[in-house]
């Protein structure tokens, strides 16, 4: 078995059955769990699932069931559709429009409408294109979206 260390995840293999082992950070047959498995680094979680597609795995036992390569690659697939549906949300959301019925004397306020704003953007493309295929979808897409629009906007 070889075992490799991607912050605090550990990957273990065991190449002579094609396992792969990574509890806690893929969950098969569903999304990432709350705030995107809350991941403290969203560039680092993203590069998690090539690492483990990088391995040569047909079984994938995870903290929450067992899966398949495709079940990773299909939640990869999700991340990434998160992500370009979060830089939509950033490059579309007017601020002014987005902030028109906030409180101006509260800048908490403000930040939180235009948030929402973005977050209800990347909520409604990922949503539309999800619900059905994965679980998790419409349960934590909102966490998901407003991790990932702050993960672009600072990391």
């Amino acid at each position: 078995m070889v075992g490799h260390t991607i912050k605090t995840e550990i990957f273990t293999y065991a190449p002579q059955h094609k396992i792969l082992i990574l509890v806690d950070q893929f969950s098969p047959g569903g999304t990432p769990w709350k705030h995107l498995a809350t991941t403290p680094h969203v560039p680092s979680y993203i590069q998690s699932y090539d690492k483990a597609l990088g391995y040569d795995f047909d079984t994938y036992v995870s903290g929450h069931g067992i899966g398949t390569r495709e079940d990773v690659q299909l939640e990869k697939e999700y991340v990434d559709d998160l992500k370009n549906n979060a830089g939509y949300a950033i490059s579309n959301v007017n601020f002014t429009e987005a902030t028109k019925n906030a409180d101006k004397s509260n800048n908490a306020a403000v930040t939180e409408a235009y948030f929402n704003a973005m977050t209800d953007v990347c909520v409604d493309r990922t949503d539309g294109k999800w619900t059905g295929k994965l679980q998790g979808v419409g349960v934590w897409t909102d966490e998901h979206c407003e991790k990932m629009i702050i993960s672009i906007r600072n990391d």
